[in-house]
């Protein structure tokens, strides 16, 4: 009788419980749950450690990655659904493992470094207009006073240079009246139509000239008037009205210029996408010449993909330990002072990852900053960005609930908040919802190693500074591809909001080389 008694009750059970998941996929798995006054260690300790990798030729605890062998057994130099050298509109191009000057293995840690291959990011001239407002028109043919940018001459400016200005945007120079007027065209979405005052003009030797046409074999022969700075082993792109494209067929492929004649240049790899339509300063209209930089970035390959609904994973934590590069920052109004240098894009990040293109169909895009720091010529290593895209509900101004709601129960007290929050310290292209800027400890985060961490549950993200919670933010994963986790080291960019807007580019060429210096990475899953 007490047999039948128990095989019932088990049958109630399964009823109740195993019938309802086994049918309906219903979990009856309590959700994981975060205390917002626990540390970062406390939560992890509640989860299952199953990666920690530890960087430098001298580790040897946990996953040693002592060498670029062993970095290529779990890691990829290219983000997978990226999967080229180049990603937003960056200056620089990505590497493979085997540049070891990009990949530096010091004794305690993978320094991934930006390095200046060939030209000069020094500025030609740099400016600051008056505090008279002056209007400027850009046709390519309108003469604008010199006057107008600061400038007290035209010395070193030639047709085809690159102008950047603060606010306004990016141009090239058309016509050069000595010591008296420059003429320019607008690109990448700069106005026709602006106006200076107390901004700050760079001339850099980068250049731009309208294409003419094109041929492709071995290699690529681009016809067009050369500008007359334009020398052998400078990068191409392709630019436009509008937006930034690239010569790029394969992902290792980083095109440079191999030869340069009277009236055309040869492009060293053939060019597979390139095509030239439009009229002038549209899309593909445009080539973009400028200094050969190569940078390192390492991402999780797969099996290695971790997000809560994937391979089995409610909840996921990740830290990673790095140091930002330092050295010479602010290129501002010619003055260069100590800090993370211009121009340097260091991130730690997820994003979809998968390399079969016909399993995945993704219907939204998503994407996680645990932590990125742009530091352009008016910010610097103490502005913390953290930024979350795709399906998310933005729940405040990132650590501002937590102070609000626990202060009083913070680990060790409350933490000293060192001025406002910032909606955007770049410019307003930056900005999704939640692409708010903040160093909510006052930390100068250039002077140190520091470990960033994130717990990401069904539906929230938490990040955390040296173990600190630092935000909350509610999260869905929105893309049907696996998460990727990546560090990286970028350059600049040439897009429109985040490039001439916030003057994001390297200030100079005693910055290079740039190191970001990772120490450990970690995962959790629970």
């Amino acid at each position: 009788m007490l047999k039948i008694l128990i095989t019932i009750a088990s049958l109630l059970f399964f009823c109740k419980f195993g019938f309802a998941q086994a049918i309906f996929g219903i979990s009856t798995t309590p959700p994981f749950v975060v205390n917002l006054q626990d540390s970062f260690a406390t939560t992890v300790a509640k989860m299952s450690q199953v990666q920690n990798f530890n960087f430098g030729s001298a580790a040897s605890t946990g996953t040693p990655i002592t060498n670029a062998t062993q970095l290529a057994a779990y890691f990829s130099p290219y983000q997978d659904l990226v999967g080229t050298a180049k990603g937003n509109s960056e200056f620089e191009s990505y590497v493979g493992f085997s540049n070891t000057g990009n990949f530096v293995f010091n004794s305690n840690n993978l320094a991934l470094t930006a390095t200046l291959n060939s030209g000069s990011a020094n500025p030609v001239q740099s400016n600051q207009s008056s505090g008279t407002s002056y209007s400027n028109t850009a046709d390519g043919s309108t003469a604008n006073p010199i006057v107008h940018f600061g400038m007290s001459n035209t010395t070193g400016i030639t047709s085809g240079m690159v102008l950047f200005i603060y606010n306004a945007g990016m141009y090239y120079v058309n016509t050069v009246v000595a010591n008296t007027s420059i003429s320019l065209t607008p690109v990448l979405g700069a106005p026709a139509s602006f106006t200076t005052q107390n901004s700050l003009c760079v001339f850099f030797p980068y250049y731009i000239a309208p294409i003419g046409s094109s041929s492709s074999g071995a290699s690529t022969t681009i016809t067009l008037t050369v500008p007359s700075g334009v020398t052998t082993g400078m990068q191409v792109i392709n630019v436009g009205g509008s937006s930034a494209a690239y010569f790029q067929g394969t992902p290792s492929t980083i095109l440079t210029v191999s030869t340069v004649n009277s009236g055309n240049v040869v492009v060293s790899s053939p060019v597979t996408t390139f095509a030239n339509t439009g009229s002038p300063g549209s899309y593909t209209n445009l080539a973009l010449f400028y200094p050969l930089i190569q940078s390192g970035q390492i991402w999780l390959s797969s099996p290695n993909y971790y997000g809560p609904g994937f391979n089995g994973a409610q909840a996921i934590a990740t830290s990673a330990t790095f140091q930002m590069p330092t050295g010479f920052s602010k290129f501002n109004f010619g003055t260069i002072t100590a800090g993370a240098p211009s121009g340097s894009w260091p991130a730690y990040w997820i994003y979809p990852g998968g390399t079969d293109t016909t399993a995945w169909v993704d219907t939204s895009h998503s994407e996680i900053d645990i932590a990125e720091f742009e530091n352009s010529v008016f910010s610097d290593g103490t502005v913390w960005g953290e930024r979350t895209h795709g399906n998310y509900v933005e729940e405040t101004g990132l650590a501002q609930i937590i102070y609000g709601d626990l202060s009083s129960e913070w680990p060790g007290g409350a933490p000293t908040i060192s001025g406002s929050y910032q909606a955007n310290s770049l410019g307003t292209g930056l900005n999704t919802i939640a692409g708010q800027y903040a160093n909510v400890f006052g930390v100068d985060l250039t002077a140190a190693s520091h470990t960033f961490g994130l717990i990401w549950t069904q539906d929230s993200v938490y990040r955390y500074l040296d173990g600190r919670l630092s935000s909350r933010i509610s999260f869905k994963w929105g893309a049907q591809r696996p998460p990727q986790i990546g560090l990286d080291l970028a350059v600049g960019s040439f897009a429109p909001a985040i490039g001439a807007n916030a003057m994001f580019f390297p200030g100079s060429s005693s910055q290079f080389p740039m190191a970001f210096k990772i120490s450990n990475l970690s995962v959790w899953t629970k």
